[in-house]
């Protein structure tokens, strides 16, 4: 499971919820 930070989760957000859209799972921590 991957860890991001919220300052990574922002900047990334959309490849993020790309990969939650593929069933991979992720932490904003």
């Amino acid at each position: 499971m991957l860890t991001v930070n919220i300052h990574e989760a922002k900047t990334h957000l959309s490849r993020l919820v790309e990969q939650a859209a593929r069933g991979e799972s992720f932490v904003i921590a």
